[in-house]
């Protein structure tokens, strides 16, 4: 009975000591981890919109993965305090309270916008929907950041100006597949979704076409004040009878972009000829916009960055466009 007893405690010793070395290489292995975050509404928008990125990731996995302060990691819904070694607060709780700490009550300032505003005068979407970043940091866990990330990313920060937009989510493979289409006839699959959006929702005026540029990193990376940008590139086709009154409309952003932020830019790439598309469904309206933002060597946080910029130049493109 006593030999029973002894194997019996050591075994439950070697199962605690295995748990135990688990847990600390687990820990070791997040904190070696280096996708920073520094900007705290790109967190949150990888947390709400898990269901946007091309893998069904979880809400607690990106929260394991992203540092949201120097001295703390995501574990299960907790902020885990690397110096003491404990679980402090709910993630929750603790990004309700920064949002709020030293602003005032958003409901007293801000008075409750109507239905009726909310009307998308935007269509965003992505005839490429595969084109996809670096996700280096992400790639162990599944999550591949993508230009459909970055067109939700452009909703967001449209919507903090005031403007309202509609992201395409319907699949262009599906379409290709069932009609038995090649890749090249993406186009004609987003021209589809254009012309179905725009019956739905009359009041949409302006159309951005996201896409995600396949040269080295050295041409779509810029720093601007010590932050990294991913370059951002406008293309214009140039095979429609239109098609100057589309680039005078892209020159009028561009300048703006070379103004405001300069060396952001990669230009404006005109196209036309044989072997390509050459019109991109520019002829749908003048204000067709394909812009190229970054590049596969481009991580989601210098994207993040250069559609916050996209977003500002777009807001006084469309105000003046407006008259306001």
């Amino acid at each position: 009975m006593n030999k029973k007893k002894k194997r019996s405690k050591l075994k439950k010793v070697f199962f605690i000591v295995i748990l135990i070395m688990t847990y600390i290489f687990t820990l070791q292995m997040l904190n070696k981890i280096n996708f920073d975050v520094k900007d705290k509404r790109l967190y949150k928008f990888l947390i709400n919109n898990s269901s946007t990125l091309s893998s069904n990731s979880s809400y607690d996995t990106l929260k394991k993965i992203i540092n949201f302060k120097p001295n703390s990691l995501i574990i299960n819904n907790l902020v885990y305090d690397k110096k003491t070694s404990t679980s402090v607060k709910p993630i929750d709780d603790v990004i309700s309270q920064n949002d709020n700490k030293g602003e005032p009550n958003q409901d007293q300032t801000k008075p409750a916008i109507k239905e009726e505003d909310k009307r998308p005068t935007v269509y965003i979407y992505n005839t490429h929907q595969s084109e996809n970043y670096n996700g280096e940091y992400l790639a162990e866990y599944s999550i591949t950041p993508n230009v459909l990330m970055a067109s939700y990313m452009l909703k967001e920060d449209l919507e903090e100006y005031g403007i309202y937009s509609y992201v395409e989510e319907d699949s262009v493979s599906a379409v290709l597949n069932k009609n038995k289409w090649k890749y090249y006839k993406s186009y004609t699959v987003t021209k589809s979704f254009m012309e179905k959006r725009k019956k739905e929702m009359p009041t949409l005026k302006y159309y951005i076409d996201l896409h995600r540029d396949s040269v080295k990193r050295k041409y779509t990376t810029t720093e601007i004040n010590g932050v990294s940008y991913a370059k951002i590139m406008l293309l214009v086709g140039l095979d429609h009878k239109d098609y100057k009154i589309n680039l005078q409309e892209a020159k009028k952003i561009n300048n703006k972009l070379n103004k405001e932020y300069p060396g952001l830019s990669r230009g404006i790439y005109k196209k036309s000829g044989k072997g390509v598309n050459g019109i991109y469904n520019q002829d749908f309206s003048k204000y067709t916009f394909l812009f190229e933002v970054g590049g596969t060597d481009n991580n989601i946080q210098e994207v993040n960055n250069s559609i916050s910029v996209l977003a500002k130049i777009l807001n006084e493109y469309i105000k003046e466009e407006e008259g306001s």
